[in-house]
Formats: C-alpha cells, sequence, structure tokens
C-alpha cells in the first residue's frame, strides 16, 4: 500500500508518518519511507535551503526543486524492491504555498501526470498551534512560516482535500495517534508490493507547465548560480526519460496498478 501523509508546515505530519510506519512495523510489514524535502540527496538540500531566503526567485527555484525531488522519489519507489508499504511524507498538496491563482492550477496538473497514492492522508492544525511546534524547533523560520501565511497555506489545502482524509491533529498525542492509525489502515488496499507508476516522460510536462508559469531563464540562473549546474528539472527529465517504459496508470491507485 502507498500511503502520503501531508499537511502545512507545524502541522505534525512526520509525527503522523512516525505512528503509520510504527503501526505498519508492528505487524511485520517493511515499510519505506521517503520525506520531501529529501534532505539525503543534493537536491533535497538545497531546496531546503531555498526555503530560508525570501523573494519570487527563490519561490520559483524551490517549487521547481521539489517538484524534481517528488518525481525523483516516484522513480526511486518504482525501483524498490522487497517493501510492503510506501510512506511520502508530503506530496502534491506542497503546492498550498504557491499563491491562490496557481495553487489549482498546480494542483490539477500534478494530479493528472502523477501517480495517485492508495491513502492520502491531511494532517489539519491550526495555524497558531502549527507556529507554537515551529518554533519550539529553535531553528530558523522558512519563508512561508508565519501565523498569516500558514492560515493561507492551511485553507488552500482544506480547499483541495476532496479525496483525502483529513485527520485533526490538534488534540493529545494519544488521540493524534489513534486518528493516524485508524484513518490510514481502515483505508489501505491489499496488492503487490512494487507499483507500476506513470510514466517518467511526465516529467516534461511538468517543467513545460512551470516554465510557462514562472520564467524559465529566471529559474535557470537561480538555480545556477546555487549549483553551478545545468537546470535539474532538465537533467532528472534526461535520465528518467532515457530509462522509461510504456507505463500507463496516471491517476490510479497503487495497488488498483499493481493488481
Amino acid at each position: 500500500t502507498w500511503y502520503v501523509v501531508d499537511g502545512m508546515d507545524g502541522s505534525g505530519k512526520s509525527t503522523a508518518a512516525d505512528v503509520l510506519v510504527d503501526k505498519l512495523e508492528s505487524e511485520g510489514r517493511k515499510v519505506l519511507r521517503i520525506e520531501h524535502p529529501n534532505r539525503t540527496t543534493r537536491l533535497g538540500r538545497l531546496e531546503a535551503r531555498l526555503l530560508l531566503v525570501d523573494g519570487k526567485a527563490a519561490l520559483v527555484a524551490s517549487t521547481a526543486l521539489y517538484v524534481a525531488d517528488v518525481v525523483r522519489s516516484v522513480w526511486r519507489m518504482k525501483r524498490a524492491r522487497g517493501f510492503d508499504d510506501v510512506v511520502f511524507v508530503r506530496y502534491i498538496m506542497a503546492v498550498a504555498y504557491l499563491p491562490d491563482d496557481l495553487a489549482g492550477m498546480a494542483y490539477r496538473i500534478f494530479a493528472n501526470v502523477l501517480p495517485t497514492p492508495d491513502v492520502r492522508i491531511l494532517v489539519d492544525v491550526d495555524p497558531e498551534t502549527a507556529m507554537r511546534r515551529i518554533e519550539s524547533r529553535g531553528e530558523e523560520l522558512e519563508r512561508f512560516e508565519s501565523p498569516e501565511k500558514l492560515e493561507k497555506v492551511r485553507g488552500r489545502m482544506l480547499r483541495l482535500s476532496d479525496g483525502w482524509i483529513v485527520v485533526d491533529n490538534s488534540g493529545s498525542p494519544e488521540e493524534s495517534a489513534d486518528g493516524i492509525r485508524a484513518a490510514a489502515l481502515g483505508k489501505r488496499r491489499p496488492g503487490a508490493a512494487h507499483p507500476l507508476l506513470t510514466a517518467a516522460s511526465n516529467l516534461s510536462r511538468i517543467s513545460a507547465a512551470f516554465s510557462g508559469m514562472f520564467g524559465e531563464s529566471e529559474l535557470n540562473t537561480l538555480i545556477g548560480t546555487c549549483t553551478n549546474a545545468k537546470h535539474p528539472l532538465s537533467d532528472t527529465a534526461e535520465r528518467m526519460d532515457s530509462g522509461s517504459e510504456a507505463l500507463s496508470t496516471r491517476g490510479r491507485p497503487y495497488a488498483e496498478a499493481t493488481a
């Protein structure tokens, strides 16, 4: 079963994913967990650094890097062997960090070209609680980490949450853990352990869409300055397209695709 646990900063999605993974592993299942940004990769670390920078250029670059990071994780999941379940922490709901006029369009693009998880969990909490959790970490605040911005992000996520299981994470840790377990495990699907995913060439469509939204030259300039390398989306697309087969499960759940 493929699970996605999503939510805004400070919502407790990583803790919720911990609860889910612990429950699955207690049943003897082998779980692959992947977080975004994936700080185990150079791409994810650069993405995380750009989240600390204000301005449109940083927003454009971090968005593009996030897309590449997620697609790389999807490709990694497709190639993984020996896992019963996969848990993503953050997936397409991150489009809620884009402006209102782009968030809905970006969500539709991603929902159309990326595979659909079996279980989608949106961890919800009010912005004040989220900010308290964020500030308790003692880390530098990211560009979206203020009550006002989190309120807007939360509103967009809830508007986009059709088909998601929304879990209120404002209660006690025990109540939240019970809610996560009930929501996720009640919806899981039987099926093969290895997903057959959307064609990797769809990355080219995503990249083109974002270039149209933001302007590719601005994106290339900033990323090139940060990495002294060519556009990571182009590089990833080339590598993924060269190895892609005729995979055709667009919009279909993981278990259905592998049945």
